[in-house]
């Protein structure tokens, strides 16, 4: 790149400082007329030698540095025939006589693309004219208005002070890392579900995307909701004047006293001063609100106080508890008797996976007259299966004492086995199709205990083995020829756990399977 400053280069025909394009690359000369030296050139010639190339009014010599790293001169301009475009790369002065030009590209053309053609190139005798002017490829360096232009070099901004001004990447960074920014509001297009005012309280339903009248008693206002504030009016079905505002100063409420916390009401659409599950901000004036909603409803680690009414069926719990997005239900007999409950599970839309905690029903103590086994508890069996891998309808088996409990096919939780005379159960294991990189833990249920043989005062049954969700019962100790004989051991207690050996006396019962689903919709 030429690098001296010279105080002589000219844009179009006009000379201007070479000041003003001290730094730039494209440095216009302006259209003065020269002459070939000699006898001409070929058509073919990459060199072309001047008879002088100095500023007619003053001598001075135009050199290298006063050009652009690549200049375009016109040779013999206006004649129809031989008239054409050549780009140099070089000047040379001669001792203030000739000059020469070097690094020429010959026969431009004078149109799109502007690259050189052999049919424009000519032979041009000595005295030819030869000018700098404003060739098409000269232009085509330019930015114009009302194309879309890609710059190469460093353009300078001054700092903006309208909004229309170009601003630099500094300037914007300023700004980004502590700044001072004059923007206030986050507001987004939006499409209205129904008729709304200007102020009204909205929420964003997935369903169809768009924006309806937020109240407390609508779930999707107060569980994950996106919230904000109608700019203007909207009816359903078409955009809301001026967007909805998510985030910042809100200017559209009115008779607000400042420093308050405003929350949603139970009114649709309706603010309130009265605390409730969703906040929506505090207020700056009569008219302004730091909108930044959030929702104090249930959360999974926090302390919660139910206020209304909460009912749960007394033998199988079948409600549904949803807490921040994840709706939570079990399923269980509770009976203890040998009882095996089925039932359908619907996949619901929008789920993302489907957490299982299956236990297998625990197996019967046995009894002898020396003391029996213990039966052996449930398999505890942990899984998260991505909805994808889940049929529309999955049925759920949770099994009865002595028998397994399973998830379709995806999840089996093993039954303990029951005891037989003094030898205890097994634990139940896990099995089923699902791979271990869903599985969350395993636990095999606790084997039963076995009896400890007679004593000379008593006969000792096993305990019953464990669950993750059950106690085994106890093994009875007794004396076989006391008031006290023929006793049973005790049964389990809770889900999954096994029953306790007895003497001459059947065991206690042992306790049935559970299943609990946790359904994750995000």
């Amino acid at each position: 790149m030429k690098t001296r400053s010279r105080l002589l280069a000219a844009t179009l025909a006009l000379l201007l400082p070479l000041s003003a394009f001290a730094a730039d690359t494209v440095k216009p000369i302006g259209g003065f007329p020269y002459f070939l030296a000699g006898s001409g050139i070929s058509s073919s010639a990459t060199s072309i030698t001047l008879s002088s190339l100095t500023l007619p009014q003053t001598g001075q010599e135009l050199l290298d540095e006063d050009f652009s790293d690549t200049f375009y001169l016109t040779i013999e301009p206006g004649n129809r025939n031989k008239q054409e475009f050549v780009s140099c790369t070089t000047v040379t002065q001669s001792n203030g006589s000739t000059a020469i030009l070097s690094g020429c590209t010959r026969g431009l053309s004078p149109i799109t693309p502007y690259t050189a053609s052999s049919t424009l190139q000519y032979s041009h005798a000595g005295g030819s004219t030869v000018i700098f002017s404003d060739p098409p490829q000269l232009f085509n360096q330019a930015a114009f208005k009302d194309n879309d232009e890609t710059i190469s070099g460093s353009w300078s901004f001054p700092t903006p002070t309208a909004g229309a001004n170009a601003a630099t990447k500094t300037y914007v960074d300023g700004l980004q890392n502590g700044g001072t920014l004059s923007y206030d509001q986050i507001i987004v297009a939006g499409t209205a579900g129904e008729t709304i005012a200007t102020g009204t309280i909205l929420y964003f339903k997935r369903a169809d995307a768009r924006w309806w009248k937020a109240d407390t008693d609508v779930p999707e206002s107060t569980t994950n909701a996106i919230l904000g504030i109608a700019q203007g009016p909207g009816t359903a079905g078409n955009s809301i004047t001026n967007g909805v505002l998510t985030l910042g100063l809100d200017t559209t409420q009115v008779g607000m006293s400042a420093g308050v916390n405003l929350f949603l009401s139970s009114t649709a659409g309706a603010t309130s001063t009265a605390t409730t599950t969703v906040g929506l901000g505090k207020v700056k004036s009569a008219t302004e609100l730091y909108f930044n909603p959030h929702a104090f409803g249930v959360g999974l680690g926090n302390d919660n106080t139910f206020s209304g009414t909460n009912s749960f069926a007394t033998s199988t719990f079948t409600g549904t508890v949803t807490t921040n997005g994840i709706a939570t239900s079990t399923f269980a007999t509770a009976s203890t008797s040998s009882f095996t409950a089925t039932f359908t599970w619907a996949k619901p839309a929008g789920l993302k996976q489907l957490i299982v905690e299956v236990v297998g029903g625990g197996g019967a103590g046995a009894a002898d007259n020396q003391g029996g086994g213990g039966g052996g508890g449930g398999a505890y069996c942990k899984a998260a299966i991505p909805s994808n891998l889940l049929a529309s309808t999955v049925t759920m088996t949770v099994g009865a004492a002595g028998a397994q409990s399973s998830v379709g096919g995806h999840v089996v939780a093993g039954a303990g086995a029951a005891a037989s005379g003094g030898t205890q159960g097994a634990g139940g294991d896990c099995s089923g199709t699902v791979s271990r990189m869903v599985e969350i833990e395993n636990f095999d249920g606790t084997p039963g205990g076995t009896d400890t043989g007679p004593t000379p005062d008593f006969a000792n049954g096993g305990d019953g083995g464990d669950s993750v969700y059950g106690r085994g019962g106890q093994g009875v100790v007794t004396a076989p020829n006391g008031a006290s004989g023929n006793l049973a051991g005790r049964a389990a207690t809770g889900y999954g756990a096994g029953s306790g050996g007895g003497v001459t006396t059947a065991s206690g019962a042992a306790a049935p399977g559970l299943i609990i689903l946790t359904e994750i919709f995000n």
